[in-house]
């Protein structure tokens, strides 16, 4: 029974981890499942542990080495260091979001905050026809321009 339960946990890390390395998280739900990973490497600690107690040995070593596997995936994450990109890193960009509250938001605010923060990018939740208009008539218009000085219109999908 004990070796039961112990190999048991074993195979459940052993899937994530499989999932994991060979990258089998394609779609809906697995892909979402996958940011669950910190907590499953935690978790084959755990296991780890589980299986010392009821004297599993080989079962708490491959728990153990399963959890090592899972902390390397996702130690570069949670400790920072080079992101790996290609080509060095590129420009930085300004990005903004803000909800409006369906319209309900101080538009001039907002245009105020986007130019004082220097936004390159920004996104509009909740944006109601009259948020719209009240976003260009605080003067979101005349706050982005192209590589020429020339205005850019403030595009939305209304």
């Amino acid at each position: 029974m004990r070796s039961a339960v112990a190999w048991t946990l074993v195979a459940a890390v052993a899937v994530w981890t499989a999932g994991r390395v060979f990258g089998l998280e394609r779609g809906f739900p697995l892909f979402p499942l996958m940011a669950y990973t910190p907590g499953v490497a935690v978790g084959a600690v755990a296991v780890a542990l589980i299986c010392g107690v009821l004297r599993r040995r080989a079962a708490a070593a491959v728990a153990l080495l399963l959890a090592l596997v899972l902390i390397a995936l996702v130690a570069p994450r949670a400790l920072g260091g080079p992101s790996g990109a290609e080509g060095g890193s590129g420009a930085t960009v300004g990005v903004m979001s803000v909800n409006l509250l369906f319209g309900k938001a101080d538009a001039e605010e907002i245009v105020a905050l986007a130019r004082a923060k220097d936004a390159e990018v920004l996104s509009v939740q909740e944006l109601t026809p009259g948020g719209e208009a009240d976003l260009r008539a605080a003067g979101l218009d005349e706050s982005y321009t192209d590589d020429n000085g020339d205005s850019q219109r403030f595009d939305s999908a209304f």
